[in-house]
């Protein structure tokens, strides 16, 4: 495992923010969370995380693609753009617009864990 980061998870549902901090903690890694892109972005420019894990299709507001950017520029380490709800092209796009990884939900621990850890300096 690589060293242990602070982790920004945006996405607006309750029980997959829960499973996926468990995942994280377990992992080693520190968690916030926003519900929106919104809240992600005020946060994530008053605090500084290693990753952000930034779901696509967010119940109010702007949509994950559209604040990628924002999040990349904010981000040490990288974005991890994730979704249940994929369209074609999207993971291209996602990528072109800077995500570093791209996950499909129900996400995989294991996966989960091996994305976040591959962004992260060796230690």
């Amino acid at each position: 495992m690589s060293s242990s980061a602070k982790v920004l998870i945006v996405d607006d549902e309750d029980l997959m923010v829960r499973v996926l901090t468990r995942m994280l903690e377990q992992g080693g890694h520190e968690v916030l969370s926003a519900p929106s892109a919104e809240l992600g972005l005020q946060l994530a420019a008053r605090e500084s995380f290693a990753v952000v894990l930034l779901d696509n299709h967010l119940g109010a507001g702007m949509v994950g693609t559209r604040a990628l950017v924002d999040f990349c520029r904010l981000c040490s380490a990288g974005v991890i753009m994730m979704t249940g709800y994929t369209t074609e092209g999207l993971e291209e796009d996602a990528k072109l617009l800077g995500a570093k990884a791209f996950l499909r939900k129900p996400i995989d621990p294991g996966v989960l864990l091996a994305a976040v850890d591959s962004l992260l300096p060796a230690t």
